[in-house]
């Protein structure tokens, strides 16, 4: 498997891994999540997740701005950020 390769994989599983924990066990951050404490860490951790799909399944945006803000390193970085300040203000 090539670098790219193992990225995409990489990206679409971290991706996968962040949609079905939190669609299916939202518990994980906590009972203040549910008011709302947790809001703006969890738009991070999605736009991330977004990214982690777009990267995963191969595409590539014409826009520099998407493609940057699409890239792994963001992607990666806005999702484990976003679960961390989601997490931490949700205790």
């Amino acid at each position: 498997m090539s670098k790219a390769g193992a990225s995409r994989a990489l990206s679409l599983t971290a991706a996968a891994v962040l949609a079905l924990s939190l669609t299916l066990t939202p518990q994980i951050l906590g009972p203040q999540a549910a008011s709302g404490a947790a809001h703006g860490g969890l738009s991070l951790a999605m736009l991330g997740m977004a990214g982690g799909f777009v990267h995963g399944f191969g595409f590539r945006p014409d826009n520099v701005a998407f493609r940057i803000l699409f890239s792994p390193w963001i992607s990666w970085a806005l999702m484990a950020g976003g679960l961390w300040i989601a997490i931490d203000s949700a205790r």
